[in-house]
């Protein structure tokens, strides 16, 4: 993520990436990305869960070049479940042993870290 790399592969490079860049690009231009005549015969942009663009974590995208603020989402996501697993074990009773554990066990699954291939189909 700060080598000048990036976390993911196949399908966000063709699809998330651009319209990430469709989507700040209007918000920089002061209007709501609603509608793009430019995917099949037009698509809303505003109501499609995968670019998301009322989601707070892509405005990321407004401050950081769009495939650096989708690497740091992956990281963020990854990172979130951890910790949302590590409140779960926490209410369970298990020490701080197992907290860990639990939070890197889930937020480093090969589940969660393979889906980063789709990453915006498993954002919240």
């Amino acid at each position: 993520m700060f080598g000048g790399q990036v976390l993911y592969w196949g399908l966000p490079s063709l699809q998330f990436v651009p319209w990430q860049v469709m989507v700040t690009e209007a918000f920089r231009q002061g209007h709501l990305p609603l509608w793009t005549p430019l995917l099949g015969m037009g698509a809303p942009i505003l109501a499609n869960y995968q670019s998301a663009p009322l989601y707070a974590p892509n405005w990321l995208a407004l401050l950081l070049p769009p495939e650096v603020a989708i690497s740091v989402m992956a990281v963020l996501h990854l990172s979130w479940a951890g910790l949302g697993i590590v409140r779960l074990a926490r209410r369970m009773g298990l020490n701080d042993f197992g907290l860990a554990i639990s939070g890197l066990a889930f937020g480093l699954s090969g589940y969660l870290t393979g889906r980063l291939c789709s990453l915006r189909l498993i954002t919240p």
